[in-house]
């Protein structure tokens, strides 16, 4: 029976150890028979400091039934203690915040002063009347049956803090990870939008270059224009006047020939010289020399002499080209017109 006894006890210390070696939330039912409090006076007051290096040992509301985690002390702490109470074999510690610690956690400094609180609570918890075999194993059965629930009851509560902890550190590890991805996303979207800012630019400045590129194009077009002007003018002001005195001399008899399509050129543009009296036209239809009566669809007429042809002449035999200077060919580019023959 007593080496039995040995066992139970042993296994229950072993499993408090391990549950005390992390922090527990959880109450230890300690049955309260048997036990008694011994109130120090001042000069009594003991100090220790905690040896258990398994883990942080906890501070308890009470050494008996009903108590709870009141907070935690680690390795090598330094402890006041005012009272002591002896739980069955062993002696719980009261500290100044009214928190309890075993004695096996700790290493008492002051023995001498630890001493007649030990003493008494021996005394005040030897037993009044001698209790038979039966009760003292029913007791002991009973008191071993309870170490063993305080002992799982806080292995229990240590497994529970290391999940939670475990929880909380994947919870962090999570918020980091999104946190990363988010400052990632934001830099390669402000990579993006600056890029992009550096193409519309570049664009901007290339439209800005092909505009100046274009006007100046246009004012060399222009002053060219202005400075053919007079001379074209003059040449066509010969030419009516070559075709008035050519229509006052001769009696002219005229023969319609249909409809055709009249685009424009200016010789000058080309280089030619042969001069704005003249009209392109398909030779098979009209020979070099014809007299034409041109009416165009815009109303106005014009009296020209076939003198060249064009590559268009070979594909469309129903085209003239007439020769006009550009500030005055129509805007529309592209004319129907009656002609007639003059001879």
């Amino acid at each position: 029976m007593k080496k039995l006894l040995s066992t139970v006890l042993f296994s229950a210390v072993a499993l408090s150890a391990v549950a005390l070696s992390k922090p527990s939330h959880v109450s230890a039912a300690t049955k309260d028979t048997g036990s008694t409090t011994v109130s120090a006076p001042a000069s009594d007051k003991t100090e220790a400091d905690v040896t258990y290096n398994g883990g942080a040992t906890t501070v308890w509301t009470s050494p008996t039934v009903g108590q709870r985690a009141k907070r935690y002390v680690t390795t090598g702490e330094h402890l006041q203690f005012v009272n002591s109470k002896k739980v069955y074999a062993e002696i719980w510690y009261e500290t100044a915040d009214h928190g309890w610690v075993p004695e096996r956690y700790l290493n008492i400094n002051t023995l001498q002063q630890l001493a007649p609180l030990t003493q008494k609570a021996d005394a005040s918890a030897a037993p009044t009347q001698t209790k038979s075999p039966a009760e003292q194993a029913a007791q002991s059965t009973s008191n071993n049956a309870q170490a063993l629930s305080s002992a799982a009851a806080q292995s229990a509560a240590a497994a529970s803090a290391a999940a939670q902890q475990q929880a909380q550190q994947q919870a962090s590890q999570a918020a980091a990870a999104s946190q990363a991805a988010a400052q990632h996303q934001a830099q390669q979207s402000a990579a993006a939008q600056q890029q992009a800012q550096q193409q519309a630019v570049a664009q901007q400045q290339a439209q800005q270059s092909a505009a100046a590129s274009q006007a100046a194009a246009s004012q060399a077009a222009a002053q060219q224009q202005q400075a053919q002007q007079p001379s074209n003018q003059a040449t066509v002001q010969t030419a009516q006047a070559v075709q008035t005195t050519q229509q006052s001399t001769q009696q002219q008899t005229t023969s319609n020939q249909g409809t055709f399509r009249v685009t424009f050129y200016d010789p000058a543009v080309l280089r030619s010289s042969l001069g704005y009296g003249g009209v392109a036209a398909n030779l098979n239809v009209f020979p070099k020399g014809t007299h034409l009566r041109i009416t165009m669809s815009n109303g106005q007429v014009l009296d020209r002499v076939v003198n060249d042809t064009g590559s268009f002449a070979a594909g469309n035999s129903r085209q003239l080209d007439v020769a006009m200077p550009n500030n005055q060919i129509p805007s529309a580019g592209v004319l129907s017109a009656t002609v007639e023959v003059i001879g």
